[in-house]
């Protein structure tokens, strides 16, 4: 008996493709004019715990071999980022693109530029200058601000409609919240509140604002339709900070604290709320001091479509954690950086992380839960989108 035994072998290492009360006082919209001055503002004392440097992991040598004659496939390159990082200190947006990212332009912007909001087709990128009390408006493809509009005091956090024609904001010195029409630039409304906010997410079907509040270090359920209050959710020691809707499980994930004076202000813990009931599913620690999470209609244009694992910046950390949603734990840690703040995914399956006290932007494969590098970027990076380049 004849025995033929044929072997092909093939080896090949990839990187896999981979954010005191007052009366309520209309406000109104203004084209872009001269610079506002800015309103003093007390100073913040960052943590000494903040110390660490960014790390970089280097890539992988490849060692793929290459194609032989009879392989025809030709892989579809992937969409180039376009990063737009806000620089509270520069009072201007970095714009860096490819990967690694370089610098291709700066964008001035108001006085104090905080977070970053991108629409949900891509084509405007708005931040909150919470100093200035004005949102800039910047053409993503042109890379240049538009107009500037006049609301309230300390605009901090944004959010878009799901048709893009609606754009909320929040101020941490004012009792609404404004609405701003996108077709015309102009204020279209305003939501009543007793109390200033901080960060809102919309509900992933539209309509409902859930808000953290500053008085009430808690949150607010808000009928966007109607802009009334539906529900009251106190339960915060030290006060709520950010948050994240699950929609595979129903869930609302957020935050807790949010400041950053001393020590006796960190938590761990994150809130898990049932959306249906708003009761109150789990409270458990993760991870040193958890921030923020990449989110629709603010800065998740390419969230990963797997439902079972969330990414946070960890302030205490000094990088980012990754979270296992139904074993309800830390799965993996990546330090970054310094004071990471804001996150949000490329089109090309990548993580980017503005590490704010570093002054650097880091760029991670989730994939392989891996660093890949970090830019030194403009000093005081806060909010942070990605698109796809034109």
């Amino acid at each position: 008996m004849l025995l033929v035994l044929l072997v092909v072998a093939f080896y090949a290492a990839r990187i896999p493709a981979t954010a005191g009360e007052t009366a309520y006082m209309p406000v109104t919209a203004v084209a872009l004019a001269a610079p506002v001055a800015p309103t003093p503002e007390p100073t913040v004392e960052l943590t000494a715990e903040q110390t660490a440097s960014p790390t970089t992991t280097p890539l992988p040598t490849s060692t793929a071999r290459a194609p032989t004659a009879t392989s025809t496939a030709t892989p579809t390159p992937l969409p180039e980022p376009r990063i737009f990082i806000a620089s509270e200190r520069a009072n201007a947006i970095q714009v860096w693109q490819g990967e690694p990212p370089r610098l291709i332009t700066s964008i001035r912007a108001g006085n104090f530029p905080h977070n970053i909001s991108v629409s949900n087709d891509a084509r405007w990128v708005a931040v909150a200058n919470r100093h200035s009390n004005d949102i800039s408006i910047i053409d993503a493809a042109a890379l240049t601000e538009i107009t500037r509009v006049r609301v309230g005091k300390a605009p901090h956090d944004m959010a878009w409609s799901p048709d893009n024609r609606r754009l909320y904001v929040t101020q941490e010195n004012e009792f609404f919240i404004t609405v701003i029409d996108t077709a015309t630039w102009r204020l279209a409304d305003s939501i009543p509140l007793d109390t200033p906010q901080h960060d809102l997410a919309l509900s992933p079907d539209g309509t409902e604002l859930w808000v953290t509040t500053i008085r009430y270090r808690g949150l607010l359920v808000i009928n966007r339709a109607t802009g009334d209050v539906i529900e009251r959710l106190a339960y915060f020691p030290h006060g709520s900070h950010d948050i994240t809707f699950r929609p595979d499980a129903g869930e609302v994930w957020v935050t807790s604290s949010g400041f950053i004076r001393d020590a006796s202000q960190i938590d761990p813990y994150i809130v898990i709320f049932d959306r249906a009931t708003r009761k109150i599913k789990a409270n458990q620690p993760f991870g040193v001091y958890p921030f923020h999470s990449v989110k629709l209609f603010r800065d998740g244009l390419y969230l990963p479509s797997n439902a079972d694992t969330l990414w946070y910046s960890d302030r205490g950390l000094g990088g980012v954690i990754l979270v296992s949603v139904p074993r309800r734990e830390v799965v993996a840690e990546i330090k970054t950086g310094a004071a990471p703040f804001h996150l949000s995914f490329g089109p090309n399956g990548l993580l980017y992380v503005a590490n704010h006290d570093d002054a650097t932007l880091s760029v991670i494969d989730p994939r392989q839960r891996v660093l890949l590098h970090s830019e030194r970027v403009a000093p005081d990076p806060h909010g942070i989108v990605v698109v796809a380049a034109p």
